[in-house]
């Protein structure tokens, strides 16, 4: 019985995942709106990246990095969309890999939100 119960609990424990996310840092200009990621304030580095593209909409790094701020909190739509272009407009694996997994974070969402 103790067996079963420690493999029940396991089975609905929540476990949290860290993973480091990679930004693309190639562009001198996307470093200090990394930096501004990094330091917590993400509202503001997010405002001051689509500035960014606005002056520079064929800027992959700058897709990319919007999109992965975008994935972090949570409005997977436009993170998606973001990460698309960023592939459209400089494919690297690391785009691929972002998209993917914002994907499935999305799906996993909508699943919640559907129960």
């Amino acid at each position: 019985a103790k067996k079963a119960i420690a493999l029940m609990l396991a089975e609905i424990t929540p476990t949290y995942v860290e993973k480091a996310i990679r930004m693309a840092g190639d562009d001198e200009a996307q470093k200090p709106i990394i930096e501004m990621a990094r330091a917590g304030n993400l509202a503001q580095a997010i405002t001051d990246e689509k500035a960014m593209i606005a002056k520079n909409p064929t800027s992959g790094a700058a897709a990319f990095n919007l999109a992965v701020m975008l994935d972090a909190t949570g409005a997977y739509d436009e993170a998606i969309t973001q990460y698309d272009a960023a592939l459209k407009l400089g494919p690297k694996d690391y785009y691929t890999e972002g998209r993917t997994e914002c994907a499935q974070r999305a799906a996993a969402a909508a699943a919640l939100m559907a129960d």
